[in-house]
């Protein structure tokens, strides 16, 4: 990611944000949720206050016009993450319209690994029965693990990390039945 500009300003729900890639151009996002929910281990609330956000599979030449972001073209699954994209300058609003019904998926779902067994929660922190896909891996992420996502979804080379490249696909994420990559199956 391309840096644009650091921003301070309160994030709402339906802020519609881009990226810039230097690869494809512009992408686009768009902020669901402002109030994420974390629970701790005895399922209680252990933070709250982060940001449900979805990645489309949109890219343009730049930023006047705003395109059609549709729910169900999705680039990586609804990522859980904190505000440092806006704080560190890689993520830009560029404006807010307000959500409706056809631009949220009907069920967010994560996962989380709680010994052999895998649990799936909402936004909320309410336990799901099953797994709905897109289903992402149930914790905090930032702009960075976000950017390596993209990259692996577009195919393209990730970001170097101080000056080091990094691996293609990271080892924690290699031979890994649970990550999925291409076009999304959406609710």
């Amino acid at each position: 990611m391309e840096f644009l500009g650091m921003s301070r300003k309160k994030l709402q729900p339906g802020d519609i944000f881009v990226y810039k890639n230097k690869y494809k151009g512009y992408g686009w996002g768009r902020v669901i949720n402002t109030d994420v929910k974390l629970l701790d281990y005895e399922g209680k609330i252990s933070m709250r206050g982060f940001l449900l956000i979805y990645i489309y599979n949109v890219f343009t030449d730049n930023i006047k016009n705003i395109p059609e972001l549709k729910k169900g073209n999705l680039l990586v699954p609804p990522d859980i993450i904190n505000r440092r994209g806006w704080l560190d300058g890689y993520f830009k609003t560029v404006f807010n319209k307000s959500l409706t019904v056809g631009d949220v998926l009907r069920q967010h779902c994560f996962k989380d690994k709680v010994g052999d067994n895998l649990r799936y929660y909402d936004d909320n922190g309410n336990r799901l029965t099953k797994e709905i896909e897109p289903c992402a891996w149930y914790g905090v992420g930032n702009h960075r693990g976000l950017d390596d996502k993209i990259s692996i979804a577009l195919g393209i080379p990730l970001a170097p990390v101080d000056g080091h490249e990094k691996e293609q696909i990271p080892k924690a994420w290699k031979n890994n039945p649970d990550i999925k990559f291409g076009k999304l199956s959406t609710n």
